[in-house]
């Protein structure tokens, strides 16, 4: 249940800055010319680090306790502003703190995920901007500028949104001619953000950054060389094959089930609740906007074509949970217990219905494995070559100890069966494992690569544990 070294593909080179600007004071170090302008989720890790007196790689569980506590909190406010409604508010607190995105965004922290927090916050700010409350407009420019330098869709995803919700604001204003009480003073209100926010989003975007180009390219450009693909019968794509009719339904993807009840929920809305239908709208406008942008021109957005679905949490369950404020207490009190003892269940015995094993991929090391590229680094001279993902991988004794990444990736020779023909001088080879990652894509091995080593003459067996062989050759 907790892995020997942090999850995932980015958190270790996280904890390496955090390590290395909490050593140094400075966020100058920063080995990303982005990050280096736009720090704050490192920073907030080094003020946790410094005031904790804990490790780099501890310090970022102060991500798992901000999701946990805010996003509930936000999204109870946000359903109690729409609804109206005690039970739903509560509804939608818990079904958040289920949803999919939202739990691995709390154990595989990464810089989105501040401005994902940020987000529903960004939500209720704005909807008492209206009121002409000066708390909210400076909280919510603080906001603004804690989102420019925490992440490259900070705030690009929160004007698509807002420019959404404007949009459909002025349209339902015209068709009316603005009789709904305070409708003109709320669309002159979000006009004057939107406009702040567009101000914002181009100097983050030509200023503290160059991302700028990535439209312009996308749209105008001559299209990007991709790599070609590895044609191998040694290797096969590690598509999921199910084996048993419990981890098949595991496999259905949590979203799609998700998108779908948001869809169906946004329809009722729309049918039965003019008011509130503004914000359903909105959101599919929003929703229609970024989808089409990332088929159009898949390079348009910076943090890649799927990243922006992460944001879409918060609203998806506001649309699932505003089903109930159209039934009576009683029939939403049941759905409320229902629902929630159905994800606690789901939840508690997923460990159980999907087994960990070597035909599984995984972003985490085991201990052997940590045990293995520690022996590396005190007894060998010289690089060490390895698969791609173990790597470039920094164990927390790494990071503590300021300890270089000495390892080199061969994941293409294991995947073409060539690791005989490479000149390298030690190979540390996870035996215990059939899926690897490699550089772009991750691969199932379809022959016995230890096998290989082992016959080799030219190839001497040195270190062995339970998972893990070191060679020297």
């Amino acid at each position: 249940m907790f892995p020997a070294s942090l999850y995932g593909i980015d958190p270790d080179w996280y904890a390496w800055q955090i390590h290395q600007v909490s050593r140094s004071g400075t966020a100058n170090i920063i080995a990303s010319p982005y990050y280096k302008n736009s720090p704050l989720f490192i920073i907030s890790s080094v003020i946790y680090n410094q005031v904790g007196d804990i490790s780099a790689s501890q310090s970022l569980i102060i991500y798992p306790i901000i999701v946990g506590v805010i996003m509930p909190l936000s999204v109870h406010t946000l359903a109690m502003k729409i609804w109206n409604n005690r039970t739903v508010g509560l509804l939608a607190a818990s079904l958040i703190m289920f949803e999919p995105t939202t739990m691995v965004r709390s154990f595989y922290p990464i810089a989105q995920t501040l401005v994902v927090v940020f987000l529903p916050i960004i939500a209720i700010l704005t909807s008492e901007i209206s009121e002409k409350s000066f708390s909210s407009t400076v909280c919510l420019l603080i906001i603004f500028l804690a989102s420019m330098f925490s992440h490259k869709l900070g705030l690009l995803i929160p004007l698509v949104c807002l420019s959404s919700l404007l949009a459909v604001k002025t349209f339902s204003g015209l068709l009316s001619g603005y009789s709904i009480a305070n409708s003109f003073d709320e669309v002159r209100a979000l006009s004057y953000t939107t406009l702040i926010l567009v101000v914002l989003t181009a100097v983050q975007m030509a200023v503290v950054t160059d991302f700028i180009a990535y439209p312009i390219v996308s749209l105008f450009g001559k299209k990007a060389l991709t790599n070609p693909a590895i044609q191998t019968i040694f290797a096969a794509d590690p598509i999921f094959e199910p084996n048993n009719l419990l981890e098949y339904i595991w496999a259905i993807k949590y979203q799609y089930i998700y998108f779908f009840l948001a869809g169906i929920a946004g329809l009722i809305t729309v049918i039965k609740d003019f008011e509130n239908s503004i914000y359903v709208l909105s959101a599919a406008g929003a929703t229609l906007l970024l989808f089409a942008l990332n088929y159009l021109a898949p390079g348009a957005i910076p943090a890649g074509n799927a990243r922006w679905t992460v944001f879409t949490a918060p609203f998806v369950i506001l649309l699932i949970s505003g089903l109930f404020s159209h039934t009576n207490a009683d029939i939403t009190r049941f759905a409320y217990i229902v629902l929630v003892l159905v994800l606690v269940s789901t939840q508690t015995f997923s460990g159980v219905t999907i087994k960990d094993g070597p035909d599984r991929q995984r972003y985490y090391l085991t201990q052997p494995e940590i045990d293995s590229k520690l022996f590396s680094i005190r007894y060998t001279s010289g690089p060490v070559h390895t698969d791609s993902y173990l790597a470039h991988e920094r164990i927390p004794w790494q990071i503590q100890n300021e300890q270089p990444n000495n390892f080199r990736s061969v994941s293409k020779p294991i995947i073409e069966r060539t690791l005989g023909q490479e000149d390298f001088k030690y190979l540390l080879f996870r035996n215990g494992q059939k899926v690897y990652r490699g550089p772009i894509q991750s691969w199932r091995i379809l022959y016995d690569v230890r096998s290989d080593l082992e016959s080799d003459t030219k190839i001497n067996h040195i270190y062995s544990n339970n998972d893990t062989n070191i060679y020297i050759s």
